[in-house]
């Protein structure tokens, strides 16, 4: 297992804002999993287990924080057929758009709404990371999970609870990491998997900053009401920035690490915004990136 002390928490986010950690944990194999297991009482009170930081916007003046991750990207194993339905197994350590291409290469359709995701199978699975009407615990049946206490768990669909960006476990409280993904698939050609992921990526990338220096949507759409970004647009933050840090111009729910910006700009322009819509529109927007 590699250890790195006073990680640069910029290098491991997408959104490229943050100090140091303590130190970073990359935890390759299950051999690493037993070290990591014997070491985890040393990793101090705040562990951050963590993918790709696609969703993440970490703080620069940070004390105490031990970042775990999770690395293993073996290719995915087809378990078996039934009919038309496929079941694989998939690395949490593998990225999404890598699975979506493995998907298309084998004519394996159910994930292609997920194109332009740009995390990890983990952080997908953990966040239930969706677009374009589908989440990623639609085609979820089954979990490999490893916790400090009770070591790996194999996890059936009757073990955990998908919500709006969220997944929560029955029987696990604290923390845990997430190893491998069971997926049911379906059946498909190839050349037609691959023309919704392309449709579906092109869409996003001509509607969304997924090029840039962003981490996704910073709010969660909120119930019975406009979409966050209808929202924050109406209310004039379309563009509007601070400090290097701006509100995305082509989708008004992205703040984009524009130039240099800090988190402490990015923090100071979230509250601005949330204080905005909860006085323009009285709702009070609940975070989807995770401040840390």
């Amino acid at each position: 297992m590699k250890i790195t002390l006073r990680p640069d928490l910029k290098s491991m986010s997408t959104l490229r804002l943050g100090g140091t950690a303590d130190a970073a944990y990359h935890v390759q194999d299950y051999n690493d999993l037993e070290v990591l297991g014997k070491k985890w009482p040393e990793l101090g009170p705040r562990v951050l287990v963590m993918g790709r930081g696609s969703n993440i916007l970490f703080q620069e003046n940070l004390k105490d924080l031990s970042i775990v991750l999770w690395g293993k990207k073996d290719d995915p194993v087809i378990l078996n057929e039934s009919g038309e339905k496929i079941k694989v197994m998939v690395d949490a350590g593998m990225s999404m758009p890598g699975l979506l291409r493995w998907c298309s290469a084998r004519g394996l359709t159910g994930l292609e709404n997920l194109a332009g995701i740009p995390g990890r199978v983990g952080g997908a699975v953990v966040m239930n990371a969706g677009s374009y009407g589908a989440e990623t615990a639609d085609a979820l049946n089954r979990l490999t999970v490893w916790t400090p206490d009770s070591g790996i768990m194999e996890i059936d669909s009757a073990g955990f609870q998908a919500g709006y960006r969220s997944l929560d476990f029955t029987d696990i409280a604290g923390p845990f990491i997430i190893i491998k993904a069971g997926f049911i698939l379906g059946k498909d050609d190839p050349a037609r998997v691959k023309s919704r992921i392309r449709s579906y990526y092109n869409q996003k990338k001509n509607t969304q900053p997924v090029l840039e220096k962003t981490a996704g949507c910073v709010f969660k759409n909120p119930p019975d009401s406009h979409p966050a970004g209808f929202l924050l647009e109406k209310a004039g933050f379309r563009g509007k920035g601070r400090g290097g840090v701006i509100f995305s111009d082509k989708h008004s729910n992205f703040l984009v690490n524009k130039d240099r910006g800090s988190s402490q700009a990015a923090l100071e322009l979230i509250s601005e915004a949330r204080e905005k819509i909860l006085e323009m529109f009285g709702i009070s927007l609940e975070m989807e990136v995770e401040v840390v």
